[in-house]
């Protein structure tokens, strides 16, 4: 999908962005709350998620699927590929749940707050848990960004938006269940990043929670900031503001840009899925989590933008292409390398 240019056209896209990121979380937030409802079990779910998804990745299953799609009709394909990419959104839900409650259970475990708390002689465990959540943060970003994956922390809607349509001859309909490839190690690899997306954003949740703001307001706050970025098209301000400036100086500035974003999409995310437990008591009330669910799976499908669902470990952000990610209506940085070619600069560098 090609950068949108027109200011009133990044507007508009700017607004789909944002029901996006609405449509997302009641996809995600209600299923989750029906899943606890009913008690379902968080580390044999999320390994047997994780085991079903290392095994698609294995065996390429989106290759295979693409070749007995070719004689289906149209109609048939569509649900084929829709099916497809609710499984895998459903299955990086599963991980990400039990994720959440290892790390919650093994960070934050009450006990051990206390301990280091009288170890480091601070007042309470509030700031010692603020000490783990930022430690937390840190050592994620610390991963990701070593590896230059760092922006897979910040591609989630309204900031990282992907579309149901191939946006190039080479990718199918049909999303890879392995990001990094078909090989035993690249899976693997895709898991233990799994972790450190995981680290980051349980870390700054937590932080905005500690500190007590406020769901609803603070999520509105991020979702204007996140719509100014895209219609004033910062990203493409700073390439600018840093061209002539060395490689180290754009690295710092990428770097420091993306975490501003993860703190953003963090902050939209947190917002609207505790305002919805909130308001509607999506834990108490199965029928309307279900509901809500519905709803964000029509949304999405509506707007041809599913695969926004899916997360980690089958999707990622490489750091790779031109420094400063988008923000919003446009593929992830396969398409920047004609704006590395304006910058001069290549993140590689």
């Amino acid at each position: 999908m090609p950068k949108v240019v027109d200011f009133n056209e990044r507007a508009y896209a700017s607004v789909l962005d944002s029901l996006t990121s609405v449509a997302c979380v009641a996809y995600w937030a209600g299923i989750w709350s029906v899943l606890n409802t009913f008690h379902v079990p968080k580390i044999g779910s999320g390994l047997v998620a994780q085991a079903f998804v290392f095994i698609l990745a294995l065996v390429s299953a989106e290759q295979w699927l693409e070749k007995k799609a070719k004689g289906l009709s149209p109609v048939a394909e569509a649900v084929l590929v829709w099916v497809w990419t609710w499984l895998l959104a459903m299955h990086t839900l599963l991980i990400w749940r039990l994720g959440f409650f290892v790390v919650d259970r093994q960070v934050f475990d009450p006990e051990d707050l206390e301990t280091n708390a009288k170890l480091l002689g601070t007042p309470g465990k509030l700031e010692i848990m603020n000490i783990h959540c930022i430690l937390l943060a840190v050592v994620g970003s610390a991963v990701l960004i070593a590896t230059r994956r760092f922006r897979s922390a910040s591609h989630a809607p309204p900031i990282g938006i992907a579309l149901d349509e191939p946006v190039n001859d080479v990718e199918g309909r049909f999303k890879p269940a392995g990001y990094s490839g078909s090989k035993i190690q690249n899976a693997l690899l895709d898991c233990v990043l799994t972790v450190a997306v995981v680290f980051v954003w349980l870390g700054i949740w937590e932080i905005y929670d500690n500190f007590n703001v406020h769901p609803l307001w603070s999520g509105i706050a991020c979702s204007a900031v996140v719509f100014l970025c895209a219609i004033c098209d910062i990203d493409t301000h700073l390439r600018t503001a840093f061209d002539g400036m060395s490689p180290m100086a754009h690295n710092i500035g990428d770097v420091a840009f993306t975490s501003i974003l993860v703190i953003l999409v963090v902050g939209v995310w947190r917002g609207a899925w505790e305002s919805l437990e909130l308001y509607l008591e999506l834990s108490n009330h199965p029928h309307i989590a279900a509901t809500v669910a519905f709803f964000g799976a029509v949304g999405l499908t509506s707007m041809k933008r599913h695969r926004c669902a899916i997360f980690p470990p089958v999707d990622f952000s490489d750091d790779d292409g031109a420094h400063f990610a988008s923000v919003g209506h446009t593929e992830p940085e396969i398409k920047t390398s004609l704006d590395a070619e304006t910058t001069g600069y290549n993140s590689t560098t």
